[in-house]
């Protein structure tokens, strides 16, 4: 993984494997029935409601490392001194 480029937005992480989202699907797939015929469907919206809010989490908390960083360095800088 790369750090941030400008204006905070992350760079491209690696990619996954060919075919690995395929084979996730096809499991999701699998848990679908007669008893629940929208199974998939239903993961599908989920997962869509969800990420917004879960990606908004995530960048508020990758905006608060430098500054978990920085306290670190304080710290540390100030236990040498001693």
């Amino acid at each position: 993984p790369r750090p941030a480029g400008a204006g905070g937005r992350l760079s491209p992480v690696r990619r996954l494997p060919a075919g690995h989202l395929d084979e996730q699907f096809r499991q999701v797939e699998d848990l679908q029935d007669e008893a629940s015929p929208n199974f998939v469907e239903e993961v599908v919206v989920v997962f869509f409601k969800d990420s917004g809010r879960l990606i908004s989490n995530l960048e508020q908390a990758l905006g608060e490392v430098p500054q978990r960083f920085q306290q670190v360095g304080c710290i540390h800088a100030a236990t040498e001194r001693q």
